[in-house]
């Protein structure tokens, strides 16, 4: 399988499998820095973390998530939703082999 093959099943499977959605939106809400975590944005251009438009409402679930260990049925269909468009970022950190 090819890494574009590889990819494109990851985000497949980030945006099917709830499972994966919350690994993965957990994956790179450790990569974000404490100030960004506390101001709930995408302040350093690092390539890792959420983009500046799911930094809000993705932080808050991670947060949601690790406090309380569930998700809404409305965090559900955001995760499902947002989550694909993470598969080469998380296939980078991930999926290569070294």
């Amino acid at each position: 399988m090819t890494k574009k093959e590889e990819i494109a099943a990851w985000k497949f499977k980030l945006g099917s499998n709830l499972g994966w959605a919350v690994k993965g939106m957990l994956a790179i809400y450790k990569n974000q820095t404490l100030k960004e975590k506390s101001q709930q944005a995408t302040l350093e251009s690092n390539g890792l973390g959420f983009t500046s438009y799911d930094s809000v409402t993705l932080t808050q679930i991670a947060e949601r998530y690790i406090k309380t260990g569930g998700l809404y049925l409305g965090d559900r269909k955001v995760l499902l939703y947002r989550m694909p468009k993470y598969a080469s970022q998380l296939h980078k950190q991930y999926g290569e082999k070294k």
